[in-house]
């Protein structure tokens, strides 16, 4: 049975290495003030995660980590956002991977809303919103993610 690789905390958030020698950086970054500012009950995170080498390789237990600590957050109350990178091109393959992440590792209690896609100088991101449904609803979330995304756009890309 695959288990999740081991994180290790430091000053910039979490890392893990993978069995291939793979170093990842998660960050974990506050987005309440710029997401959820009116708002201020709900608390936000962005998480982003990138390797410290551009290898390609299929290896589930980065997935199985991601997701895993996603839904301590989400179980903890906690709303994340999640953004495609696009330095290089890659984020709409991003976007389907993190969108199959979720159907695979989710449960019946944590729901996805996504962004439309955001045209901001030329590159097109996605953006999306994950929650646990015990702790916020869909409505109210849907309604102040789809109020505040523009705002929040404009904090996170620039």
């Amino acid at each position: 049975m695959l288990t999740p690789y081991k994180l290790e905390s430091d000053a910039d958030g979490y890392t893990f290495l993978t069995d291939s020698k793979i170093l990842y950086r998660v960050s974990l970054q506050d987005t309440t003030d710029s997401l959820f500012r009116d708002f201020l009950s709900i608390k936000s995170l962005d998480i982003s995660f990138l390797p410290d080498k551009n290898q390609r390789s299929f290896d589930e237990r980065i997935a199985l980590t991601i997701s895993d600590m996603v839904k301590k957050l989400l179980v903890e109350g906690y709303v994340v956002t999640f953004s495609c990178e696009t330095a290089d091109n890659r984020h709409k393959g991003r976007y389907k991977l993190f969108n199959n992440w979720f159907k695979k590792y989710s449960n019946e209690y944590f729901e996805k809303i996504d962004s439309d896609e955001l045209n901001y100088e030329d590159n097109i991101y996605y953006i999306s919103l994950l929650f646990d449904t015990r702790q916020y609803k869909y409505a109210d979330l849907n309604q102040f993610f789809q109020k505040s995304i523009n705002e929040y756009a404009s904090y996170k890309l620039e």
